[in-house]
């Protein structure tokens, strides 16, 4: 699992490194779920991106996903990008959907990863009896407690770094140091930290979590001042086939999140 986690590492490096805007990524996210998971909110989405892939024939829609899934399953780890980059180019090439495609390609990379099966999660339909729509993460395999799902990553987006002031140009130690300031504050959450990509079907649990509330796993940051992408962690033993709920203790986690969802005892 070591050497496949460090695979992982390097397919994602050159993504993970990329600075995305929170609109641009969370609409080019909206776009890609609506195509490959879509879901009645997705569909009762307006925008022109979102008219253009809700308006392409369903037969082609389903038949792509298929294509889209079996090449995830079977193509060799380090030509999943180039496959991503061709997917998006060939799929996507209307002009609206220009300012996004460096973003999908970035979040299509880390669903094609999920959709793997060394990666020993899966994707299915939620359970509408317990009011929810859409779709979740389950694991096909045993977890421990510690262990790193290290396919089930989200891309965190940036906030604006301050303009360089005008007539000041030169001066930039004191600009520079004040994006750093400014990474360094979002990075201890005074700012929305925006989670996109497959952390999307991991519901949470309520805030804070309750006795009656069982997450099985914890959202992890990397270590980077600016935290560029984020993974999950198991805290208990998981066993094949359990639905993966995230534990969070970031106020700001569920801007851009899935829906709450606590394990409800009802006895």
């Amino acid at each position: 699992m070591d050497s496949y986690a460090d695979e992982v590492a390097a397919t994602l490096a050159t993504i993970d490194s990329i600075q995305f805007s929170p609109g641009a990524l969370h609409l080019a996210d909206s776009v890609l779920r609506l195509f490959l998971y879509p879901t009645m909110e997705l569909i009762a989405q307006r925008g022109p991106e979102i008219k253009v892939v809700r308006n392409w024939p369903k037969g082609f829609k389903e038949r792509v996903r298929l294509q889209f899934r079996h090449a995830a399953r079977t193509l060799p780890l380090d030509q999943l990008p180039a496959y991503v980059a061709g997917f998006i180019r060939d799929r996507f090439a209307q002009a609206c959907f220009a300012p996004l495609r460096r973003g999908m390609k970035a979040l299509l990379l880390r669903y094609a990863l999920l959709e793997r099966a060394e990666s020993g999660v899966r994707i299915y339909p939620v359970n509408e009896n317990f009011l929810e729509q859409g779709f979740a993460l389950h694991t096909t395999i045993a977890r421990s407690a510690g262990e790193r799902l290290v396919s089930v990553t989200a891309q965190i987006p940036h906030d604006m770094p301050p303009r360089k002031p005008a007539g000041n140009e030169d001066d930039d130690t004191s600009w520079h140091l004040a994006s750093v300031q400014r990474w360094s504050g979002w990075a201890a959450t005074d700012l929305p930290r925006f989670l996109l990509g497959p952390l999307r079907f991991a519901p949470f649990t309520c805030c804070p979590p309750r006795d009656c509330c069982q997450p099985n796993c914890k959202i992890v940051y990397s270590p980077q001042d600016r935290p560029l992408a984020a993974t999950l962690v198991v805290t208990c033993d998981i066993r094949a086939g359990d639905r993966i709920i995230v534990e969070w203790s970031d106020v700001h986690l569920l801007l851009s999140s899935s829906p709450l969802a606590c394990c409800v005892s009802l006895d």
